[in-house]
């Protein structure tokens, strides 16, 4: 009885922990272009309200494989690159009882404002999972 109430705590307790991670996503609607470039917190700014969508995600198979990506990445030893940074897609990630910002911009993306390296790879599996939703406006 005792073993069981203690695995029953257990998976109780994995069980709220998923649902606890989330990510808090704000983004360009499809055809926005703008005359500069837009650093990752402007995003959220009320000035770009109608050009933006805000939502969160919950998906935990896409969190999981963020989370496993990201842990494989390295920040990049080329800082120049983080002068013509222009953010896309502002994410407020709660994972792991922590928050972090990861920014994604056309073909480069940063991790709590520092530049990340080789990073195709995990800003096509953010947008596919950003724009295929069936609930995203044009």
């Amino acid at each position: 009885m005792k073993k069981s109430l203690i695995i029953f705590v257990l998976f109780f307790m994995s069980c709220q922990k998923n649902e606890s991670e989330y990510l808090d996503v704000c983004f360009f609607k499809r055809g926005v272009n703008l005359p500069m470039a837009v650093n990752c917190e402007a995003i959220r700014d009320k000035g770009f309200e109608k050009m933006t969508i805000k939502k969160n995600i919950n998906n935990q198979e896409f969190i999981s494989k963020l989370k496993s990506e990201l842990e494989k990445i390295k920040t990049s030893s080329d800082n120049n690159d983080d002068n013509n940074f222009d953010a896309k897609i502002h994410i407020i990630a709660h994972l792991d009882g922590r928050t972090d910002t990861i920014c994604v911009g056309l073909n480069k993306i940063k991790l709590n404002d520092a530049l990340l390296a080789n990073s195709d790879e995990i800003i096509s599996l953010i947008r596919n999972e950003v724009f295929n939703i069936n609930n995203v406006p044009n």
